[in-house]
C-alpha cells in the first residue's frame, strides 16, 4: 500500500504569507525606531568626543580652532578641525562621522558633505570665537534639541552662546512661530518662543551641542 504525503495547499501557503506580512508590518517599525535611537545615541557621544578634543586644544592654545573657509566658512567639522584634533595633536584617536554615511545636513545655509558634522564659532558675552556649536542630524524626536530651520540661521560668530535657547522638546507640527529669531534680523539671537519646537517631519530634526 502506497503512502502519500500531503503538502500545503495554495490557500494555506497564502495564509502563511499574509500572517508573515502582518507580523513584519508590526515589528519592522519598532526595529527601525530602535536602530534610529541607537544612531542618535552615537551622534550625541560623537559630538561629546569632538567637544572634549576641542577643549583639550583650547587648554593648550588658549583659543578654539578656526572654522574652515575664513570669510566664507564651510562649517565642516571634518576639515582642518579633524586634522588638528587627530593628526597634529592627537587630541582624538579618530574623528567620528555620522553613523549614516550618506546623512547630509546644512549649517548656516551651507550644505555639508555626506556624513559630516557641523562646526561653527559663537560669541560669548559679546566676544567673538569664545564659544562654539557642533551640529548633527537627529532621527528621533526625544534626542533632537533643535530644528533645521534654527540651524540654518546660525552662522559664524553671529549669535551669543549665552543667549541661544535650544528646544526643550521637538514635536511634529507646522507652526513655524514656535522657533523664531528676535531683534529683527536673521542673524539675531535665537530664542524658543515656547518649550516645544515644531517640525513638519523627522528630516528637520537636529542635535546641537554648545560649549
Amino acid at each position: 500500500m502506497k503512502n502519500f504525503k500531503k503538502g500545503f495547499t495554495l490557500v494555506e501557503m497564502l495564509i502563511v504569507v499574509v500572517i508573515i506580512g502582518i507580523l513584519a508590518a508590526a515589528i519592522l517599525p519598532r526595529l527601525q525606531g530602535a536602530q534610529a535611537a541607537t544612531r542618535d545615541t552615537a551622534r550625541v557621544k560623537y559630538l561629546s568626543d569632538i567637544s572634549a578634543g576641542i577643549e583639550s586644544y583650547s587648554a593648550v592654545k588658549g583659543e578654539y580652532p578656526a572654522v574652515d573657509g575664513g570669510s566664507d566658512p564651510t562649517y565642516s567639522a571634518s576639515g582642518s578641525l579633524a586634522n588638528i584634533l587627530v593628526n597634529q595633536r592627537e587630541y582624538l584617536k579618530d574623528f567620528p562621522k555620522d553613523p549614516v554615511k550618506t546623512s547630509k545636513i546644512s549649517v548656516g545655509g551651507k550644505s555639508l558633505d555626506n556624513g559630516d558634522f557641523g562646526y561653527l564659532l559663537l560669541k560669548k558675552a559679546g566676544s567673538p570665537s569664545r564659544a562654539y556649536a557642533l551640529v548633527s542630524r537627529a532621527e528621533t524626536y526625544d534626542k533632537a534639541n533643535a530644528t533645521s530651520g534654527m540651524v540654518a540661521m546660525l552662522t559664524n560668530n553671529s549669535a551669543d552662546a549665552s543667549t541661544i535657547k535650544l528646544c526643550d522638546s521637538v514635536i511634529k507640527g507646522n507652526d513655524n512661530t514656535k522657533y523664531s529669531a528676535v531683534d529683527g534680523t536673521a542673524l539675531a539671537n535665537l530664542v524658543a518662543t515656547t518649550n516645544d519646537c515644531q517640525v513638519t517631519d523627522a528630516s528637520e530634526l537636529r542635535y546641537v551641542l554648545i560649549r
